[in-house]
C-alpha cells in the first residue's frame, strides 16, 4: 500500500536554519523517493533532512509514525538513532581528551579495570572496533536478556570478561562492547553521565534540543515495526533500558542529527586535532586499513570522501552520510528494521538528486536515457562504439530499457581504468528492478562500449 505524504510541519524545537531553496522539481523528485521506497518495502514511515551548502536545506516526514492507531510522521518527532550514537560517544572522549583528562593510547585498565584484559586495550581500540572485545549484540534482533533491564557494568561483566577474540589492534570486528567501556571510561573520568555530558558539551552548543535517551525510555514520537521474511507489518519490541547506552543510545530528530553534520563539515566544535582522530581510519597491525575512524565510517568512493554510519536498534533504522568537500550531509530515519533496507535505499537514491553530478556520469546517464527513447545520438560514439550500434541492436536495447521505465537510482559503483579507456559501473534501479551498467569511454567523454545486464552477484 502507497503510504501518504506528510507535508512539513513547523518544528516544536529549535527550528532549522535553511539554506538555498531547491526547485519544484528537486522537491517533487525527493517526494517521491522516499514514497516510493516506504511503497517497496513497506516502512510505515520516514524522516530525512538534507545539508547543502553546509545548511539544512531540506527536512520533512512522511508516512505513519504510529499505525495503531495512525498517527501521520512529522518532522519534529525523535527517531532512535541506533549505532549512529557512536560518534557522539567518540566525541565525549575526545573532549575529555582535550582538558587533558585522558589520552586515546591510555590503556582501558586505567579506567575500567573490571575489563580482564584492559591493560592490552587501548581508549582507542575501543572506539575504533580493534579492541578483541566480544560484541554482545551481533544479533539483528531483540535477544532474550534484552527483555529485562540492565546496567552498562552488566555488560561488561558478562562481555568484557574471557578471552578476546583476537589480540588488540591484529584485526577489525564491530563491536558495541568497546563502546559501551567508552561511556563507563567517560562518565568515571568527568564524574557525569555520559548523556549529561553530550548534553552540555554537544548539544546544547549546537542546538540540537530534540536530543532524549531512547536507551532509558523508548521515544514517545514513534512507534518501531519490523516484517519477518516477506510477512506483514508488525509492531517490534523495544529493548529494555541500557542494553544501547554509549553504544546506541540516542534518539533525535533529523534536522538535529543534521545539524551535528554540519559541525563535522565545518569541524566547529571540537579542537583540529580532534576532528583529525575521528576521521583518520585505523591501519591493522599488518598495514590493512580498517576505513573506520572513531565512531565513523570514512570512505573515498570514486573520489568523494563520505564520513558515515548507520544505526539499528529493534524497530528502527537509519543512515547518517556526510559528504565533507561538498559541504552536504543526508539523514534517513525509518521505523521498521525489517528487509530492504529502506533507509540505506532513499540515502542512495537522495544523493543521486542532491549532490553534484560529474560530466562523466552525466553524460552515462545521458545516454542510458537515449537508449531507452528514441532520441539516440550517434555522436555519442567513439568509431569501435559506433559500429557495434547497429539498427538492431538500438532496436533491442529501446525495446527493453522503455520496459524498465525511468531510473529512481543511478548509482556509480567502481571506476578504473583499461586499454586506456575509463571503465565504469554503475547500478540502476526503477522500483525494484535493477540493472548493472558498463561503460567504457575514450577521450572526450565518447563511449566506447555501453552494457547492460543483470547486477552481478
Amino acid at each position: 500500500m502507497k503510504l501518504p505524504v506528510v507535508l512539513l510541519v513547523a518544528c516544536t524545537f529549535a527550528t532549522p536554519v535553511f539554506a538555498r531553496d531547491l526547485t519544484d522539481a528537486e522537491r517533487a523528485r525527493i517526494d517521491r523517493t522516499v514514497e516510493t521506497v516506504l511503497a517497496e518495502t513497506s516502512a510505515p514511515a520516514a524522516s530525512i533532512a538534507l545539508v547543502l551548502d553546509g545548511q539544512i536545506a531540506y527536512a520533512k516526514a512522511y508516512g505513519a509514525a504510529k499505525l495503531s492507531p495512525r498517527v501521520p510522521a512529522t518532522a519534529d518527532m525523535r527517531f532512535p538513532i541506533g549505532s549512529v550514537s557512536k560518534q557522539f560517544t567518540a566525541a565525549a572522549i575526545l573532549r575529555l581528551r582535550e582538558q587533558g583528562k585522558i589520552k586515546l593510547d591510555d590503556k582501558v585498565s586505567q579506567y575500567v579495570p573490571e575489563i580482564e584484559h584492559g591493560a592490552e586495550i587501548t581508549v582507542h581500540q575501543l572506539l575504533d572496533h580493534t579492541s578483541g572485545l566480544r560484541d554482545y549484540w551481533p544479533q539483528d534482533f531483540m535477544i532474550p536478556p534484552m527483555r529485562e533491564p540492565t546496567t552498562p557494568m552488566a555488560i561488561l561483566q558478562r562481555w568484557a570478561t574471557g578471552a578476546l577474540d583476537f589480540a588488540p589492534g591484529t584485526d577489525w570486528q564491530y563491536s558495541n562492547t568497546g563502546f559501551v567501556a567508552a561511556g563507563v571510561a567517560s562518565e568515571r573520568i568527568s564524574g557525569k553521565p555520559l548523556f549529561q555530558q553530550l548534553q552540555e558539551g554537544v548539544f546544547a552548543p549546537l542546538g540540537m534540543t530534540s536530543v532524549i535517551e531512547a536507551s532509558v525510555k523508548p521515544s514517545p514520537d514513534v512507534a518501531g515495526y519490523t516484517r519477518y521474511a516477506l510477512g506483514p507489518v508488525r509492531a517490534a519490541e523495544f529493548d529494555r533500558a541500557n542494553w544501547m547506552y554509549a553504544a546506541g543510545g540516542l534518539a533525535m530528530t533529523a534536522s538535529d542529527l543534521a545539524r551535528w553534520d554540519i559541525s563535522l563539515i565545518d569541524r566547529s566544535l571540537l579542537k583540529p586535532d580532534s576532528y583529525e582522530q575521528m576521521f583518520t581510519t585505523t591501519r591493522l597491525a599488518s598495514g590493512k586499513d580498517t576505513n573506520y575512524g572513531l565512531g565513523v565510517m570514512v570512505n573515498t568512493t570514486n573520489g568523494r570522501k563520505t564520513i558515515a554510519h548507520g544505526g539499528e536498534v529493534t524497530g528502527f533504522l537509519t543512515q547518517n552520510s556526510v559528504y565533507p568537500d561538498e559541504h552536504a550531509a543526508i539523514v534517513v530515519m525509518v521505523n521498521t528494521d525489517g528487509s530492504g533496507s529502506p533507509q540505506d535505499r532513499i540515502a542512495d537514491r537522495l544523493a543521486g538528486i542532491v549532490l553534484p553530478v560529474s560530466a562523466k556520469d552525466l553524460a552515462v546517464r545521458e545516454f542510458f536515457d537515449m537508449l531507452r527513447t528514441d532520441k539516440f545520438d550517434r555522436s555519442r560514439l567513439t568509431p569501435y562504439g559506433g559500429s557495434y550500434f547497429t539498427a538492431a541492436v538500438i532496436a533491442d536495447y529501446r525495446g527493453s530499457l522503455a520496459k524498465f521505465g525511468e531510473p529512481d537510482l543511478f548509482k556509480l559503483r567502481r571506476a578504473s581504468e583499461r586499454g586506456g579507456l575509463d571503465t565504469r559501473s554503475y547500478t540502476v534501479r526503477s522500483g525494484e528492478r535493477a540493472l548493472n551498467v558498463l561503460v567504457r569511454m575514450g577521450p572526450n567523454e565518447k563511449i566506447e562500449q555501453f552494457s547492460v545486464g543483470p547486477l552481478p552477484d
